[in-house]
């Protein structure tokens, strides 16, 4: 194993980072914000908090917005998550006739175009 101490491996690293995010655009505020993330990631790894879920919450935020945002914007109804396939799949377990033909119970624009409460 290589045997670099801490104390010139750490700062080495940092500098490298730095120049690479400086590099992008040319812009000092991406350092400051490297520099900011870093310090929260240091402040929650001493808090005890893991930091896996966190990463992948940031990476992938993004793309559960997106996949929300698709359905909502085509009708502007979040009725949509209540219809037949998903609905069906996760909230009408039982055999209940009182909510078949309905749009989940809620008052939403069906698929037929008629309002139903």
């Amino acid at each position: 194993m290589l045997k670099v101490p801490y104390s010139i491996l750490a700062p080495s690293i940092v500098l490298i980072c730095a120049i690479g995010v400086y590099s992008m655009k040319n812009n000092i505020d991406d350092v400051v914000m490297m520099v900011l993330f870093g310090v929260v990631g240091y402040v929650l790894r001493k808090l005890q908090f893991e930091l896996g879920p966190i990463l992948l919450a940031f990476v992938l935020g993004r793309i559960l917005e997106r996949s929300l945002r698709k359905p909502c914007s085509s009708r502007g109804d979040l009725g949509i998550f209540l219809t037949k396939p998903f609905r069906r799949r996760f909230w009408d377990r039982r055999d209940d006739d009182s909510l078949h033909g309905r749009c989940g119970g809620l008052p939403t624009t069906c698929a037929g175009g008629v309002a139903r409460s």
